[in-house]
Parts: structure tokens; sequence; C-alpha cells
């Protein structure tokens, strides 16, 4: 079970980008918003938050769904899973990089 809704499950063994010390004080770069969903998302790099571990994490945006607001991102590990694009604007839990 997820600890947090707008994903399908991220396994245990993600590992952050940086030291986590350094990636839970880092500002976003620009926050996603609802006018940022779009096609033009797929291939940008971008940084997740998760706040149960308080660390950001890098991804790419490797699909978008615009009707139905959902991305499969992937994480620099490899793995990857859909999100919710109105859960993650809403709760400002993606960081655009480029």
């Amino acid at each position: 079970m997820c600890a947090w809704s707008a994903l399908s499950c991220v396994p245990s063994h993600t590992k952050p980008l940086a030291d986590p010390d350094a990636t839970a004080r880092q500002a976003p770069k620009r926050l996603l918003t609802a006018a940022d969903i779009g096609e033009h998302l797929r291939g940008r790099r971008a940084e997740l938050f998760w706040p149960d571990d308080n660390l950001w994490y890098l991804i790419e945006v490797t699909g978008v769904d615009v009707a139905a607001a959902r991305a499969e991102i992937m994480y620099v590990t490899g793995e990857s899973e859909v999100l919710n694009l109105v859960e993650i604007v809403r709760e400002g839990h993606m960081s655009l990089i480029d």
C-alpha cells in the first residue's frame, strides 16, 4: 500500500538523487502548475517530493495523458510509475528543473 495517493507506489529501495540532508533543504526550481499539464512535459526532467521522506527525487516525465491528467515518470534508478498530476499540482510536489 502506498503512503501517498498520487503515486501508484514507489519501491522502498528508490534512492534520492543527492545527499539526503542537502536534498531535503533544496528549494524547488519552479513548481508544476495546472497550465504546465500538456504533451510538452514529455522528456522534461523534474524533482518529485516525497513528504514521508522529506526528500526530492530526480525524475524524467516519459509519458503524458493530458485528458486524464496523468504522467508516467521514471526515476534515475530506472523504476517508473504513473502520477495523478491534479494531486501533484495541488500538493506542490513536483518541481520542473529544465
